[in-house]
């Protein structure tokens, strides 16, 4: 997986584009952690359509068991400071850098199942029609769908 300079991106139309040609699960967040776009591989990640993900924020889309820890939602609830998606999502919007290949568990409700499997992501930080993003790549994805 390599990640794109901001340059080739003008619209998030460009982004979906490219999004599609990968075979990592792909997604983009904006700054308040909410996800604007994701590619096929999530989809079959998470056993959801593209309508019921974007719109959701982070830990809601990848069906995170803690979002409902707190009122508040994704982001604050007491382990939430240990979430790998969370802290490489924070860090790259923060210092506009990318991160490579994190390794981190992750606890997941998809479809009636309660996994946790070790993610492998990467994140880059991206400026798009003015506004800040993070595009998350999450690496081999089969590893994940295999645990369904």
């Amino acid at each position: 997986m390599f990640f794109p300079t901001t340059e080739q991106f003008e619209t998030l139309e460009s982004v979906q584009a490219f999004f599609d040609k990968m075979s990592d699960g792909l997604m983009l967040v904006d700054r308040k952690w909410y996800i604007k776009l994701v590619n096929s591989t999530v989809e079959k990640i998470m056993k959801r359509p593209k309508s019921k993900i974007i719109g959701l924020t982070i830990g809601e889309g990848l069906g995170c068991i803690h979002t409902g820890d707190s009122r508040d939602g994704c982001g604050y609830g007491s382990i939430c400071g240990y979430c790998i998606v969370l802290n490489v999502i924070k860090y790259s919007l923060r210092s506009q850098k990318y991160v490579l290949k994190q390794k981190g568990k992750f606890a997941m409700g998809v479809g009636d199942k309660l996994i946790r499997p070790r993610l492998d992501v990467s994140t880059h930080y991206l400026m798009i029609e003015g506004q800040r993003y993070v595009m998350m790549a999450i690496h081999n994805p089969e590893s994940i769908i295999a645990k369904h």
